[in-house]
């Protein structure tokens, strides 16, 4: 099973798909887990996501979506297209180039604050065009903090 997750903020998780574990039935990817107990808040201040082909895949549109999804808890033999989830999305981002890979930096100047008690997990993937050559890796890193709820300078995201 080629997906990564994590349970650690601040920390880049990585993961890395062959050819075939692209064009298979599950989309492989990297993921953030964030569980927040009763009485506790995390507080998002950024999402680093980044995609790299290799092989020189490039007469081919792909695409990298980052997400970050409530009530989400993802294991590395399921299919991110199969857990995504329009109504619990707080955060989605679509990236399609005809390139060899794709960088996202998204630093926010209020933080994200996630709901006490509630889990949340940030995903980056590939969506791979039609006859997809190549491997690929995914990373994803959320920079973020945990508090005690109340400190929080927003109210959580619904």
């Amino acid at each position: 099973m080629p997906s990564s997750i994590k349970a650690q903020l601040n920390s880049t998780v990585h993961a890395n798909f062959t050819v075939a574990e692209i064009n298979g039935a599950v989309f492989p990817f990297a993921a953030v887990a964030i569980q927040n107990v009763a009485g506790q808040q995390t507080l998002i201040d950024g999402i680093v996501s980044e995609v790299t082909i290799g092989g020189g895949d490039v007469n081919n549109f792909n695409q990298a979506i980052t997400f970050v999804q409530r009530n989400l808890i993802a294991l590395p033999g399921q299919s991110w297209v199969a857990l995504r989830n329009n109504d619990e999305t707080l955060l989605y981002f679509q990236d399609q180039s005809p390139g060899l890979g794709f960088i996202r930096t998204a630093y926010f100047t209020q933080p994200l604050v996630l709901e006490s008690g509630q889990v949340y997990t940030a995903i980056v993937g590939l969506l791979p065009a039609a006859a997809f050559a190549a491997p690929a890796d995914a990373y994803i890193n959320v920079l973020g903090r945990q508090v005690t709820e109340g400190r929080a300078a927003l109210p959580p995201l619904r």
